[in-house]
């Protein structure tokens, strides 16, 4: 069986590239009130370049995906595809 696992460590180094890419002294705060530099960085880049890497790595598509991620947000345990492969995102759910 073949585990893909982004754990912390993917996390730290996804949230640093964005960080880089989209500084906070460029963040236009109107354009996204309520939000702060740094929930969109966590509830919006995040998650889009989770599943982005995720489809790439793994070769699924889309709503397989997003499946994947929401499963393993609200389950303790991995998710497995239909390939036996099971994944393990729960570090990016918090």
């Amino acid at each position: 069986m073949l585990a893909h696992s982004y754990g912390a460590d993917g996390k730290a180094i996804i949230v640093s590239m964005l960080e880089a890419m989209f500084p906070e002294s460029t963040f236009n705060a109107p354009q996204f009130v309520p939000l702060s530099w740094r929930a969109v960085i966590y509830e919006f880049l995040l998650p889009e370049t989770l599943l982005i890497l995720m489809q790439a790595d793994l070769r699924l598509s889309l709503p397989k995906c997003l499946h994947v991620l929401r499963v393993s947000c609200t389950s303790a345990n991995n998710v497995s595809d239909s390939n036996g492969d099971s994944f393990s995102l729960l570090t990016f759910c918090a």
